[in-house]
């Protein structure tokens, strides 16, 4: 039991680490953005590129997802299980967690599977010229520790539910 403990711990560590990227992104994406609307503006000339570097910036907002899993601060709807006992709640959770594990897990092997294919391809972002295998990797990244923060909380959910 001391043993999946420490792997959750190691699990939510590195989702943890992985979720502070989007936050400095984020930033990054606001004043390209901005920079973008003053030179258009201003200057009739926008920052070439500038909305497809959005988008590649908005793939890794989903690193947080991890994140989100981690700190339990999802958004929870719970109109009907608030006034439900704990244990059965547990078992909601549990089944919730599961449905989204299995779905991420499918989003991850399609997405691996979209990156390669857009490999072989050579598909690339029209303006910059960017492949887009990198982004989808980075897509199969966040979904992937998306995975292994679900299953670190899922298996939380069942030694709570089991130990009730």
């Amino acid at each position: 039991m001391k043993i999946i403990m420490k792997i959750i711990g190691c699990i939510f560590y590195l989702s943890r680490i992985i979720g502070y990227l989007p936050l400095v992104l984020v930033v990054a994406m606001m004043l390209l953005i901005g920079g973008n609307v003053f030179t258009r503006e201003l200057l009739n000339s926008p920052i070439t590129g500038a909305s497809e570097l959005s988008q590649m910036i908005l793939i890794f907002m989903l690193l947080f997802l991890a994140w989100c899993v981690v700190e339990d601060e999802h958004f929870k709807i719970d109109i009907l299980a608030k006034n439900l006992p704990s244990r059965v709640k547990g078992i909601f959770d549990i089944v919730n967690l599961f449905l989204a594990l299995v779905t991420f897990a499918f989003l991850s092997w399609r997405g691996y599977a979209a990156a390669l294919y857009a490999k072989s391809v050579n598909l690339q972002f029209t303006t910059l010229g960017i492949p887009h295998f990198y982004f989808l990797l980075l897509l199969v990244l966040a979904f992937a520790t998306f995975c292994l923060a679900v299953a670190g909380r899922l298996a939380q959910r069942i030694i709570e539910v089991i130990k009730e």
